[in-house]
């Protein structure tokens, strides 16, 4: 390369991350993934419900409220119901020595901190996974499919033939979306067969597949014989994915 144009190359890179680095006014510009652009407005208390409704088993999200009065706490979520018509929020501060009961509707701000984690629920669909995932790759899934109908022979003597589309895409949200899937209707077959109905009724579908289409919403269909499930693996789950599961095999079958 000629060295002008490699001189000019590297003084160009430098001044495209003098601009990304720094703004004119001083202020440190910050590189926000594509994703969180995705988060939708909402109300702040529709935001404490869902961080409650929407949480992992054990977790409690870090917020910091700001309140109507002017008072400002901070700490992690524990609980939000209601007594006699009014909604309350169960706060403990972050030196897990002080409870704090808060009416909901005295939150006006609330600000959630470590956000990671829970960008997927606040997203209502719109981040179709959990930020900073690691997805599994295409042999771990079928792996995990040829353990479920291992599992499923051997603990319960039901013999089932479960494929997975060859046309579904070996791209990071497919196949862990796929993967959840798996687990779920696994979980949910496992119980179907733990008595004698439930066993005779997954006798009638000696075959399953499951299916990519693009803008479908989650489904369980036998026809003939064969038990389909259908799903846009692009698309968030069901937030209650073992519900949504388990309702539609019961009628598939």
């Amino acid at each position: 390369m000629d060295r002008r144009i490699a001189r000019s190359v590297r003084d160009g890179i430098r001044a495209a991350i003098d601009v990304v680095g720094t703004a004119r006014d001083g202020y440190r510009l910050m590189l926000i993934p594509a994703d969180l652009e995705k988060l939708p407005a909402r109300d702040p208390r529709e935001v404490l419900r869902t961080l409650f409704n929407r949480r992992k088993a054990g977790t409690h999200p870090a917020i910091r409220l700001y309140l109507s009065g002017g008072h400002r706490l901070a700490g992690r979520l524990l609980n939000l119901q209601e007594d006699r018509g009014r909604e309350y929020v169960v706060l403990l501060d972050e030196g897990d020595e002080d409870l704090s009961y808060v009416p909901l509707d005295q939150v006006f701000v609330v600000t959630v901190r470590r956000f990671e984690p829970v960008a997927h629920s606040l997203s209502f669909g719109a981040i179709p996974r959990p930020l900073g995932e690691t997805p599994p790759t295409r042999l771990e899934v079928q792996r995990q499919l040829a353990s479920l109908v291992s599992t499923l022979e051997r603990e319960h003597g039901i013999r089932v033939s479960m494929t997975v589309e060859p046309s579904i895409p070996d791209d990071s949200v497919a196949l862990a979306n796929l993967r959840d899937l798996l687990d779920t209707l696994g979980g949910a077959l496992r119980t179907l067969a733990k008595d004698a109905l439930g066993r005779s009724a997954l006798s009638s579908v000696p075959r399953a597949t499951v299916r990519h289409t693009k803008d479908a919403s989650l489904s369980l269909a036998k026809r003939d014989g064969v038990l389909e499930v259908t799903v846009d693996l692009f698309a968030s789950l069901p937030f209650n994915l073992e519900l949504a599961v388990a309702d539609d095999l019961q009628r598939a079958l």
